[in-house]
C-alpha cells in the first residue's frame, strides 16, 4: 500500500530542549527554521505477506516513510515464524528500523550566526534523527481458551550506539523479558 500526506507540525519545544541539553540553546528564528514543518509532503509505503501452511505461520513486512525537511527517509522490516502444536505456539522474529541518507537532510543556515552554528546544529540533529535499531525475539504463546492467551517473550534490542526508538542512547544491547495476557472481547 502507499499513502501520501501533507503535514504541518511544530516540534519547537522538543527540539529546543534537546539543543539546550546539548549546550547549544537556539534563537527563535533558527529554532523555527529547524523545528517547524509547514505544509510539507510525505509518503508511506508498505508491503506485507502472511503464509500459514498447516501449523506453520510466516509473516513479513517492509515499510518506507519519507517527509520533506528534517526527517530522513526511514525503512523498517520484520520477519516472523511460528509453529502451533495444540494450545502452544513458539515463535521467533527479527525486526529492523533505520534512517537512510540522513546526510541529505542537513540544516543550512541563512544568517551568518546560523551558518557558524551549522556543524553543531547538524551534529545534534544527526544524533536525534539517525535511527538504527535491530530487535530479535523468542517467545511462546499458550491459548487458555478462544479469547485468552498468555505470552512469554525474550527480546534483545541493539541500537548500534544511536537512540533507536529509546528516549536515551542505551549502553549496548537492551534485553527485555515480558509476560502478557491477551484478551479478545
Amino acid at each position: 500500500s502507499y499513502s501520501s500526506v501533507s503535514m504541518t507540525s511544530d516540534m519547537s519545544s522538543w527540539i529546543s530542549e534537546a539543543f539546550t541539553v546539548a549546550g547549544l540553546p537556539l534563537d527563535s528564528d533558527t529554532l523555527a527554521e529547524i523545528a517547524v514543518v509547514d505544509d510539507k509532503s510525505g509518503g508511506f509505503t508498505s508491503l506485507g505477506i502472511q503464509y500459514e501452511p498447516g501449523n506453520f505461520s510466516f509473516t513479513a513486512e517492509y515499510t518506507s516513510r519519507s517527509v520533506e525537511k528534517l526527517f530522513a527517509e526511514t525503512t523498517a522490516w520484520y520477519l516472523s515464524a511460528a509453529y502451533r502444536f495444540g494450545e502452544w505456539q513458539p515463535y521467533v522474529y527479527v525486526a529492523e528500523i533505520r534512517t537512510n541518507d540522513y546526510e541529505d537532510q542537513y540544516y543550512t543556515g541563512t544568517t551568518a550566526m546560523q551558518q557558524a552554528l551549522e556543524p553543531f546544529i547538524n551534529q545534534v540533529l544527526y544524533t536525534l534523527f539517525n535511527i538504527e535499531q535491530r530487535t530479535t525475539a523468542l517467545g511462546i504463546r499458550y491459548d487458555l481458551n478462544n479469547s485468552t492467551a498468555v505470552k512469554f517473550e525474550y527480546r534483545r534490542v541493539d541500537t548500534n550506539e544511536t537512540f533507536g526508538l529509546f528516549y536515551n542512547v542505551p549502553d549496548g544491547p537492551v534485553e527485555f523479558y515480558a509476560l502478557a495476557v491477551d484478551f479478545v472481547f
